[in-house]
């Protein structure tokens, strides 16, 4: 979706999860950076702003544990993403992260339950993805006298492909 690539071109995540904005809409498009709070509320705002039904899901990372719904504190809580509903259909957002797709929530995310925040109603929905990710590796070999060449093919798929984007563009030289 246009709107969340446009969000992760203009903002930049500090890195930090919170389930409360620090900053407001203002401070965040002039600083241009903020906590995943921040982001993905604005987020929000702009996918309502285009006429998307969209609503913030407080969760918790993997990281932080998980939530007991009988009894959910605000402390459980320590990360925002987004819900949005296109011709009645529920999608994920998240424009914390650059390489995560439209349709899905960071791996860090992916954990039992998240709340739903609306004026009206609040709403539990799962966290969990059951399709697959993976990685295969081809490896070519060719071995003539004191000559030996060898070539290394890897594919990922889903979260896996995620991983390795995430690895590479942390990785790559800085050009001058």
């Amino acid at each position: 979706l246009i709107i969340v690539d446009f969000t992760k071109n203009i903002f930049v995540w500090n890195g930090v999860n919170r389930q409360f904005a620090n900053k407001s809409a203002a401070e965040l498009v002039k600083e241009k950076s903020g906590n995943s709070a921040d982001i993905n509320l604005w987020l929000t705002g702009a996918l309502r702003a285009f006429g998307i039904e969209a609503y913030p899901v407080i969760l918790s990372t993997r990281s932080h544990g998980k939530i007991v719904a009988d009894y959910p504190f605000s402390s459980a809580f320590n990360f925002v993403v987004v819900c949005a509903f296109i011709d009645g259909k529920a999608y994920w957002a998240d424009a914390t992260d650059t390489y995560c797709q439209f349709g899905k929530i960071p791996i860090s995310c992916i954990n039992d339950l998240g709340l739903m925040v609306d004026k009206d109603k609040m709403k539990w929905l799962s966290l969990q993805y059951n399709d697959i990710s993976g990685v295969n590796q081809m490896f070519v070999i060719d071995s003539v006298g004191d000559n030996q060449n060898i070539q290394v093919a890897v594919t990922a798929s889903d979260y896996e492909a995620q991983k390795y984007r995430n690895l590479y563009a942390t990785n790559l030289p800085k050009l001058k």
